[in-house]
Order: structure tokens, then sequence, then C-alpha cells
């Protein structure tokens, strides 16, 4: 996604330019020592997307075929090594999927999230994005198991907590991940439960 990331000495701003040469200019400047979670996005066709603490900041028309990409990536500099960045980059990846506006601010509410408390890294964020994606099952991180979920009504990309549940609605359709099962899921484990106490019982007599 990214061939160089890297500050401008003069400004306190960030830079961004694509595999083919295209700049989205600077966006900042930003104040020393507080954290801001960046994503850019390349599309099939020609847009380039910078997204800012979960928020669009930049779109920029890009010309690329990265399936040739072979250029090196310069992650805090450029390829002159004079544009270095004066900070600290944590849980950097790229990835093979184009993320949605949705998509990209539920990965920094993910790792933001002060009220869910949840501070997930990349890795487990982009597990919750396969399970919407597969429209279907759980997965379980750290201690919650999370599931496939329908008609949220919750703000777009960001986490809710309702009492012990967590709720992430991923499109405007309404589907996205939550930490309770849908009504279909907790009928069958109803019924699981109640056929495991019709057993019990038949032991019993």
């Amino acid at each position: 996604m990214l061939r160089r990331f890297y500050s401008n000495n003069y400004a306190g701003s960030i830079s961004h330019k694509s595999p083919s040469g295209s700049t989205f200019g600077e966006i900042g400047p930003y104040a020393r020592g507080a954290w801001h979670h960046h994503v850019v996005t390349h599309d099939s066709g020609s847009i380039g997307r910078w997204y800012v603490d979960g928020v669009l900041a930049a779109t920029q028309s890009v010309a690329s075929n990265f399936s040739k990409l072979q250029d090196a990536l310069y992650v805090g500099n450029r390829s002159a090594l004079d544009r270095v960045f004066d900070g600290k980059v944590d849980d950097l990846a790229t990835c093979d999927d184009v993320w949605t506006a949705g998509e990209a601010k539920a990965v920094w509410s993910l790792a933001d999230s002060s009220s869910a408390a949840l501070y997930y890294n990349v890795g487990k964020a982009d597990d919750l994005l396969d399970l919407h994606d597969a429209g279907v099952g759980s997965t379980t991180i750290d201690s919650l198991t999370w599931y496939y979920a329908t008609d949220l009504t919750t703000t777009l990309g960001e986490v809710t907590k309702v009492g012990d549940d967590y709720y992430l609605k991923l499109n405007d359709s309404g589907t996205g991940v939550a930490t309770i099962p849908e009504p279909a899921t907790l009928a069958l484990l109803a019924i699981a439960a109640l056929g495991g106490m019709l057993v019990w019982w038949r032991r019993r007599k």
C-alpha cells in the first residue's frame, strides 16, 4: 500500500507517496507526544484514500499495477534517506484487502477503544474483519468470542459496549461482529443445552 511514508522536516507533517509516484500531500502538523492512527488504501482502480484516526483525510488519483510492484518499501524515510521520521511507529502492517471506510475506522477504534478497553493490534482486528467477510461463524480473541452479526444499529466503525457485550458495525447495511450470538445461534445453543438436560434426567431414572 505504501511506498514512502515520512515526515516533513519543516512542518512536522506526514507525507505518503504511492508506488506510481503520486503524492497525497501532507497531513498535519502534529503536536509532539500524541499517537495517531494512519491507514492508506489503494483500490483496484485508481483511487487512494488516507484515513487518520478513523476519518478520511485525503483522496488521491493513483495509477499503479500492484501485482508487479517490486519497489522497496520505505517507512519513516524516503529513498533519498533525507526525511527521517522524528517519532515512533508501532503495529505496522500491510494487507492484501482494501479496507472500506467502516473497516478503517474499526481498526482504529479497536486499537484506541478507551471506553471498551480492547486495545486490539492490527492482526486481531483483521481477524474480526475476516470473520465479517466470511458472513458466518465465530472467532475467539483473548477471552472474548466474536460472532458474525446482522441488524446492528450502532455507529459505523465504532466499538460499542453494552453491559458485558461488544458490538461493531462494519457497513451501512448493519452487518458486523458482536460478542453475543445471533438469535438463531442462541436457539441452537438452547436446544443443545436442553438435550443435555434430557440425557441427564434419563440417566437418573
